[in-house]
């Protein structure tokens, strides 16, 4: 405890864990458990048709205010833009643990090409959304 209290100071590592988990981040966490909770056991996957898409918004959306969290707080100078990268190339490996799922164990995540791709541009807009929201509120707090 000791070396918590050094290496983060006075703040102590609960305030750095309240700087990072933003009340947005925590907020789409819990939606996305939730809505990750309904789409297996109440087979909302099965009979919601849109339900992946929100899924992968959310999950597009969480990624990326993680991602702002930690960029901002760790990095002197960042680009929106880069987030906005590094969370479709996440969205892309989700893609990639979907396939492999599906050829292993025979599950079926992947409907279609267009299925993938409609996944990796809701994914997209989710983080064009979210980086959007957090440049507004950097660039108001600005002098």
């Amino acid at each position: 405890i000791q070396k918590i209290k050094v290496k983060y100071g006075r703040k102590g590592l609960d305030a750095e864990m309240k700087e990072f988990f933003s009340r947005e981040t925590l907020f789409l966490l819990t939606i996305f458990i939730i809505g990750e909770l309904m789409g297996v056991f109440l087979h909302f996957y099965d009979t919601l048709v849109e339900f992946d898409s929100v899924m992968h918004f959310i999950g597009g959306a969480l990624v990326s205010s993680l991602l702002v969290s930690f960029l901002l707080a760790y990095l002197k100078k960042f680009y929106f833009a880069a987030n906005v990268l590094i969370t479709l190339g996440i969205g892309a490996l989700w893609e990639i643990i979907e396939y492999f799922s599906d050829a292993l164990f025979g599950t079926v995540s992947q409907g279609s090409l267009g299925d993938t791709m409609l996944d990796l541009i809701v994914v997209l807009l989710a983080s064009a959304t979210i980086n959007i929201i957090y440049w507004w509120r950097k660039v108001r707090k600005a002098p």
